[in-house]
């Protein structure tokens, strides 16, 4: 495991001055240097679990995959590329490839948020441990997140603490898989990116030939990682495209990786005969001015 663990005494100069909203009622939170921020118009009071900050609303339901990130948090995948539900690190390396390609353009001072951040693994092969921030549903993928150098909170993807327009990329590589509405998660991204930013999002594409397979196969001997997992959402270029198209954001151009080949194909254009041969798919998002798109 890497050993590297959060320097927060040196982290950017932007980090500290993030602005922070209630996930609760959306209002300015007051952020005070001895405790986590708090919400004076509702009373809601971020915590410290396990070393790291909390913004979850509590509620008396149970979230299945928050559930299960925390069993494997704590299991002997804790570490690898299977926690955080790739099917060995050579899928993961094509599609961190793919996210590369997508955010090669990045300025030096760029603000970034890495959404559902898992382990931290992610974050690592793919901006080279550049400083960025994290959040993940589960506390111990953050506690992992942050042994890897990744100063990660937890926090619900619906419901971000974050102001508006804090983040110059916002990026998510899996978290769409776990996500039954799009439309929600898409809007909170873009709440929180600056106009001009990007959204980066990946998912398994829902057309895929091999997957089909895969899902027949699984049900003749179920794969380590599937066995006990709720259901997966799966989704296209074009889905995600025509629900961007309803925000104030521009689809820019997608990449798909066909794992276990090494091909990956990138586009401006979000349709292809080569389509259902991938085995995820990566979009690139620009944020708009709102004049722009209503």
């Amino acid at each position: 495991m890497n050993s590297k663990q959060v320097d927060e005494e040196h982290l950017p100069a932007w980090i500290s001055q993030l602005k922070y909203n209630c996930p609760r009622c959306r209002r300015a939170m007051i952020q005070n240097e001895a405790r986590p921020p708090r919400c004076e118009s509702c009373g809601f009071q971020a915590r410290i679990d396990r070393g790291v900050y909390s913004f979850v609303v509590p509620t008396d339901s149970i979230d299945e995959w928050q559930n299960t990130y925390e069993k494997l948090a704590t299991s002997s995948l804790g570490n690898t590329s299977m926690a955080v539900q790739y099917r060995s690190p050579l899928q993961q390396h094509y599609v961190v490839n793919a996210f590369r390609d997508l955010c090669s353009d990045l300025n030096p001072d760029a603000r970034i948020l890495d959404v559902g951040c898992g382990n931290g693994i992610f974050w690592e092969k793919m901006l080279d441990a550049r400083p960025a921030l994290g959040v993940d549903y589960s506390v111990g993928m953050c506690v992992l997140a942050r042994q890897r150098g990744l100063l990660a909170f937890q926090a619900d993807a619906l419901a971000l603490p974050f102001a508006d327009e804090e983040f110059d990329l916002v990026y998510s590589a899996g978290l769409l898989e776990h996500m039954a509405d799009l439309p929600a998660l898409c809007a909170e991204l873009a709440r929180v990116c600056r106009p001009g930013g990007r959204i980066v999002v990946g998912s398994g594409n829902r057309v895929s030939l091999a997957r089909q397979a895969m899902r027949l196969a699984r049900k003749v001997k179920p794969h380590p990682v599937d066995s006990k997992n709720p259901p997966t959402v799966m989704w296209t270029a074009a889905d995600i495209a025509a629900t961007a198209r309803q925000l104030p954001l521009e689809p820019e151009m997608a990449c798909w990786t066909h794992f276990p080949l090494p091909w990956r194909r990138c586009s401006r254009s979000l349709r292809g005969i080569l389509t259902p041969l991938a085995s995820n798919v990566v979009v690139r998002l620009k944020k708009l001015p709102q004049a722009e798109n209503y």
